[in-house]
């Protein structure tokens, strides 16, 4: 997916609700309507918000259990601070970068993939920011 700028190649089920830290990011009823935070994960893909995320580097899915549709895994997301704006939203204006992505730093982030009826239906993820391009000490 890092070299993706839409959901044509991610098998998103239409419920598919993302959380990061605990707080949902994607598919939340509560969120105002059109909001990022309300949309689903394959339309809040296809808005192209995602060029903030210039790299992701060192994955490793170490448990993946088939049987219960569960994949868990880790990695970085590098962000080199150089996107102002992205343009690919569902209404075609362009949208500021939110001020923290336009400065270079990475997440170390950890997540876990519901997949059901062979669709991502959860993602929950656990993240926190780190130096850009810190190296793992794995």
């Amino acid at each position: 997916m890092a070299d993706e700028d839409s959901s044509r190649n991610v098998p998103f089920a239409p419920d598919c609700q993302r959380r990061e830290n605990g707080t949902v990011t994607a598919n939340n009823p509560q969120a105002p309507r059109g909001s990022m935070r309300w949309l689903d994960c394959k339309s809040q893909y296809d808005t192209g918000f995602s060029v903030i995320v210039t790299n992701i580097r060192e994955r490793r899915f170490e448990v993946v259990d088939r049987t219960k549709g569960l994949a868990f895994g880790w990695g970085y997301f590098d962000h080199d601070g150089t996107h102002a704006k992205f343009s690919h939203t569902l209404d075609h204006t362009l949208v500021d970068v939110p001020a923290m992505f336009r400065q270079p730093f990475s997440f170390y982030i950890a997540e876990v993939f519901k997949i059901t009826d062979g669709k991502i239906r959860q993602i929950e993820a656990v993240l926190t920011p780190v130096p850009f391009r810190m190296e793992s000490g794995w």
